[in-house]
């Protein structure tokens, strides 16, 4: 992946590795965020200036693919139930154009290319979590994103292609990898609360 390649380059930027060719699940040290990494893919956690206010970045490819992974907390939804947060993903209409052009901001490197359009969005209410999806385009880059909310963060991910034709299949099955490690636990409490799928 061409970001591995400039860390490697700039030891003072502050990136770790934190693994190498997993096709196991990679939990986040700082128990925010989990996910399946498609094997030979490599990842890497940034350190931001500031570790301890929440946030997780994580960064997961090879040299043509590549997806950003960002756990940020959510204060507002801190206190809630998971029922509650499973309901306002499944059916919010809040993720809409805007909301996803604003998170676009968020990735820099991927939007390169110019600002933000966004192609499509939806939900995905399949998987145990509902997965807000969208389609964006930077240029002729096009970037593959879901959104996943939990009890107090947020999980937003982004996939995008240096070259080749785009691996549509593994961006969805990664981004719908994606979630956090009390998931068992607030699992448990949706049955009565989340609606049925």
């Amino acid at each position: 992946m061409r970001r591995f390649a400039l860390a490697a380059a700039a030891a003072g930027l502050g990136l770790t590795m934190a693994g190498i060719a997993l096709a196991a699940p990679w939990t986040d040290p700082g128990g925010r965020v989990t996910f399946d990494a498609p094997s030979g893919w490599s990842i890497q956690q940034e350190r931001g200036a500031n570790p301890s206010d929440g946030n997780t970045y994580v960064i997961v490819g090879n040299a043509a693919n590549e997806c950003q992974v960002k756990a940020q907390p959510n204060p507002r939804s801190a206190a809630s139930n998971p029922g509650a947060i499973y309901r306002t993903a499944a059916t919010s209409t809040q993720f809409d154009s805007v909301y996803w052009t604003q998170a676009a901001a968020a990735f820099p490197s991927l939007f390169s290319d110019g600002p933000a359009t966004v192609v499509s969005h939806s939900v995905e209410n399949t998987g145990p979590w509902p997965v807000q999806r969208a389609v964006l385009r930077s240029g002729a880059r096009t970037v593959y994103a879901g959104l996943q909310l939990r009890p107090g963060v947020d999980l937003l991910t982004m996939c995008m292609s240096y070259e080749g034709a785009d691996p549509v299949q593994r961006y969805d099955a990664f981004i719908r990898s994606v979630g956090h490690p009390n998931d068992a636990t607030w699992a448990a409490q949706l049955p009565a609360a989340a609606p049925s799928q």
